[in-house]
């Protein structure tokens, strides 16, 4: 329809579409300068002048899909979506549509997150565009002063203690977007995280400590096995050198085993010499 120039049509479609897409206050066509063409929504006065020129530029110039920052036009709050129209490889227009900051409510509460937590929607400016908690209330705000000290770091995501608008503390986590610069902040209540955080501990402690104490009364099992037939071999050796025969106790330590008939062989041999020398006395 564009290609052909037929702007009627255009519009007639601008029309039908906006009206089938709940939460979008207005869809316009402009040009690569600026210039208004067709308009569906909200009255035009209030579409003369470009609505967050910043982003309308950078649909021109890097000419690819850009959501820009929440502004306010004639009373009402939106969020501005552009994209570039390209006619044979040239850029001939800016398609842009406006949303209601409602639309981005509507995704989070559609999360479905417990009452006691909090999550935020942020633009690239900070501003807030949506909050699962009083979203009228505190739509357009900044975040709570400890968020934006949180959020100032240049990493793309972090996680500290703050606290809410409402007062509680709560640890935080943000995700900033790197191509828009729009951010997400969820607030968990510390006393649930930190609930959860000891019952963990708890858990891998107390299995710590079971493992611990069955490797220590299994240890103690395992010495007392070897320290019986080592002191009967103690004995053993005793008796070899008072010229007895030694008795050697059954053992299943393969090792302790050997050195018990090192010693029979040892007492045959000494009892073997000491008949030899008392047949040459």
């Amino acid at each position: 329809t564009l290609e052909r120039g037929d702007f009627a049509a255009y519009q007639r479609l601008l029309d039908a579409f906006r009206q089938q897409m709940s939460g979008w206050q207005a869809i316009s066509l402009r040009g690569p300068d600026g210039r208004l063409l067709l308009h569906s929504g909200l009255a035009p006065a209030a579409s003369e002048t470009v609505a967050d020129p910043e982003s309308f530029q950078r649909a021109v110039q890097d000419r690819r899909a850009v959501i820009g920052n929440l502004t306010k036009r004639g009373g009402h709050w939106g969020v501005v979506l552009r994209a570039p129209v390209t006619i044979a490889g040239q850029l001939r227009y800016v398609l842009t549509a406006v949303l209601t900051p409602q639309a981005f409510a509507d995704v989070v509460i559609a999360q479905k997150l417990p009452a006691d937590w909090v999550l935020s929607v942020f633009d690239a400016h900070g501003a807030r565009v949506a909050r699962s908690r009083d979203h009228q209330r505190y739509l357009g705000a900044p975040g709570a002063p400890e968020l934006v000290q949180l959020m100032r770091s240049p990493a793309p995501k972090g996680l500290g203690l703050t606290h809410s608008l409402e007062g509680e503390q709560i640890m935080t986590a943000y995700v900033r977007l790197p191509d828009s610069g729009w951010s997400t902040a969820a607030g968990l209540p510390t006393a649930h995280f930190f609930t959860a955080t000891q019952r963990s501990l708890a858990l891998y402690g107390g299995g710590m400590l079971a493992s611990l104490l069955v490797a220590l009364l299994l240890a103690g099992a395992a010495a007392r096995g070897i320290e019986r037939p080592i002191t009967e071999l103690c004995n053993a050796a005793a008796q070899i050198g008072r010229g007895e025969t030694p008795a050697i106790p059954p053992t299943p330590i393969e090792e302790l085993a050997g050195l018990g008939a090192a010693l029979q062989q040892a007492g045959a041999a000494q009892r073997d010499a000491q008949g030899g020398r008392d047949a040459a006395l």
